[in-house]
């Protein structure tokens, strides 16, 4: 016998935001009071979704709502599609007045960023109703959302071409060292070589492992090291393990400054190494009037810089 397609389920924008308040509450009455809707009502929309979808989206358990394998699929999507929807809505609305709304960009902790953060404070300054939002994350996270309309931007560290996105290559550089504790013996060396980690716990991002970025400079030695963990962003783990001895930790000389961590110092790699900053943004989309201002302000400051 032929197998029988189940029915799609038809989603609506409605149905998707009332979920997401529900997950982000925890409580159908929370949730009602969030969205000025009756707890009835509420509750109904739910039961009518699980049964456009087919299948429960969330248990009970106790007090605590945990979602089912559908109910996570759900809410990545529903969160992705309600951010897009809310951030088209607050650009129609502003679209033939003065230039407003968001402007979306994702980073890691480049020194890019003092850029950035004087290209957005231009902005602020000539048009006050934009607003910026920020989002951390490792690099495979912020591009998947830049590729969904998530993201304007990405600022990063080590850019390489790709294709479908442009890029604006920015007059600063991230130079590699390695944090270590103020009394660790490696701290009275000014510079560090590859053969100073042979055999001993080394932590680094994710990112810096995919790009080669540390074998490139420590050549045959990057394998005696000791891996012993990695992160995908912002530098807590950076202070954390080595503070308590744990590992010598890679990362930016800038990354480290502002982090200020105290019994903490940096000391570069030798021989000398940089990454390259710049900013990102897909090729094939247009840019909001918020979005081209930010870029202007950011190819302008460049310029001067360079």
């Amino acid at each position: 016998m032929p197998s029988v397609d189940s029915p799609k389920p038809h989603l609506d924008i409605q149905a998707l935001r009332y979920f997401r308040a529900f997950v982000r509450e925890g409580t159908v009455l929370g949730a009602a009071k969030s969205l000025h809707l009756t707890q009835p009502t509420l509750s109904r929309q739910l039961i009518n979704l699980e049964k456009q979808v087919g299948a429960p989206l969330y248990v009970k358990e106790g007090r605590h709502v945990k979602l089912t394998e559908k109910g996570r699929v759900l809410l990545r999507y529903a969160e992705s599609v309600v951010d897009l929807v809310e951030e088209a809505e607050r650009e129609l609305s502003s679209a033939g007045s003065q230039v407003s709304g968001g402007v979306f960009i994702g980073h890691g902790e480049p020194a890019a960023m003092r850029i950035v953060t004087m290209a957005m404070m231009h902005v602020l300054d000539r048009y006050p109703d934009v607003q910026f939002h920020l989002f951390t994350g490792s690099t495979g996270d912020l591009f998947e959302r830049l590729d969904t309309g998530l993201l304007d931007f990405i600022v990063e560290s080590e850019v390489v071409g790709r294709p479908g996105y442009r890029q604006l290559m920015m007059p600063v550089s991230d130079t590699w060292g390695v944090v270590m504790c103020e009394d660790d013996p490696l701290a009275l060396r000014t510079s560090i070589l590859p053969s100073d980690l042979e055999g001993r716990p080394i932590l680094c991002s994710r990112q810096v492992i995919k790009a080669g970025v540390l074998r490139d400079w420590a050549g045959d030695s990057f394998d005696k090291m000791r891996q012993v963990a990695t992160f995908n962003a912002g530098s807590s783990m950076i202070n954390m393990l080595s503070l308590y001895g744990m590992a010598y930790a890679f990362t930016y000389e800038d990354q480290f400054r502002v982090s200020g961590s105290q019994g903490l110092c940096f000391r570069p790699l030798d021989p000398p190494t940089e990454s390259e900053c710049g900013i990102v943004w897909k090729k094939a989309r247009d840019l909001s009037a918020a979005a081209s201002a930010f870029l202007e302000s950011v190819e302008e400051l460049c310029r001067e810089s360079a």
